[in-house]
């Protein structure tokens, strides 16, 4: 199958799924959003860290990406899933940003923080939308 049969079978698959998650909101739609998430997040910190290895064969990417999923699975609860997000990219953009090589490379630790930032706060914010009075509307 081609790349673009591929992608229109998922789409074809996937938004409607998605569709009526987000008509029932709540818990469903929240692990649904976050597991999304966890997927966007895998495929951010491959392409901009090594994009030349198989996407199955990096596992160093699945703390970050389960990082951006908990922030939108438990954006739901509340915020505070969020802020302790956005406090980790900033401990991992201040160790990414450092003059020193105490932490070893670098660009990982910037790319994860901007992962978090990027991928898992904005994408909580889809969670906390629909969980407004008037977010299904």
């Amino acid at each position: 199958m081609s790349n673009l049969g591929l992608r229109l079978l998922t789409a074809a698959v996937g938004l409607p799924v998605v569709a009526v998650l987000a008509w029932i909101g709540d818990w469903p739609f929240a692990i649904a959003a976050g597991a999304i998430l966890f997927l966007a997040a895998l495929e951010f910190n491959h392409g901009w860290l090594i994009p030349s290895m198989p996407l199955r064969e990096s596992r160093q990417f699945i703390p970050p990406a389960f990082g951006c999923a908990s922030m939108a699975a438990f954006a739901h609860q509340g915020m505070s899933s969020i802020w302790l997000g956005i406090a980790l990219a900033a401990l991992l953009a201040a160790a990414g940003y450092s003059h020193t090589n105490m932490f070893g490379p670098r660009r990982p630790f910037r790319v994860m923080s901007w992962c978090l930032l990027y991928i898992g706060a904005l994408g909580s914010a889809l969670v906390l939308v629909r969980d407004l009075d008037f977010g299904r509307d």
